[in-house]
Order: structure tokens, then sequence, then C-alpha cells
């Protein structure tokens, strides 16, 4: 099934399919990306919001929906980039949009979706395994 992340409709109907064929959903992974190199200075708009719509919108999408959806022991899994840590000239608008996500490591909307649904069934993810595998340091610390 194709679908595109930035529109909730498309969002809604991967995971009615999933349901629909498997009776469940156990896993949901968003890996949907778009990389529109160009530089600031060209401020080419309509790049920056498609970039915008699909790497940051489109993830929330499907935070929310898996949040909703996602069976008791069920995980999600976001796929970002080891990208915004660089500076490349022409890459603003793709480490804008891949901040959204990560911003300091995966907390923002990542760390959010694990606290707002630890004690919904999906159990307790190790933050701190998971950002020390990113090399950043422990909450508080």
């Amino acid at each position: 099934m194709q679908g595109d992340v930035s529109k909730p409709e498309d969002v809604a109907k991967l995971f009615d399919a999933t349901k629909e064929a498997f009776g469940r959903v156990d896993v949901a992974v968003n890996s949907a990306g778009v990389m529109l190199l160009s530089p600031i200075a060209q401020a080419k708009l309509d790049e920056f919001d498609r970039t915008i719509a699909i790497n940051l919108h489109g993830a929330f999408l499907m935070m929310a929906k898996a949040a909703e959806a996602l069976s008791n022991g069920g995980r999600f899994i976001a796929v970002s980039s080891s990208v915004i840590a660089k500076n490349f000239p022409g890459y603003g608008a793709y480490i804008a949009s891949k901040a959204g996500v990560e911003g300091e490591g995966v907390r923002p909307y990542t760390m959010v979706l694990v606290e707002e649904v630890a004690d919904g069934g999906w159990g307790r993810v190790d933050e701190t395994l998971t950002l020390a595998k990113m090399g950043l340091p422990p909450k508080g610390k």
C-alpha cells in the first residue's frame, strides 16, 4: 500500500489496511522522508514546505495514529538522520525538518510520545540506552 504521510487520510488508510489484513497493528515504522536540496538564499518555499510536510508533519501524523492504533506491547520506530549534526550547504530545510523530530537526540516528538504511551500497554522504553546508542548523555545530565 502506498500513501503520503503528510496527508492524515493516507496515514489513516495505512493503519486501517494493516488492521484489516492482520487484525491488529504490532509495529509502526516511520521512515518516510524527502531531501530536496537548495541553498537557503534561493528561498524555494515550495520545496521547504514539502520537506517539512513529509519529514516533520508526516512524522507527527504517524506517531499520533500509532499512539491510537498500536496493540498492547506494540512498538513505534522513528527513522531519522545523522545529518542534523552537520552544516552541509543546501541541506537547510532537510536539517530543520529532521531536527524537529530529533531535536536533542530523539526527544521532541519521539520521547514525548514514549512518555504519553508508556503506561498504555507499550511498555517502558529505556531512554538511557536509546540516547547512549546515539552518543548523547542521559536525560537530566
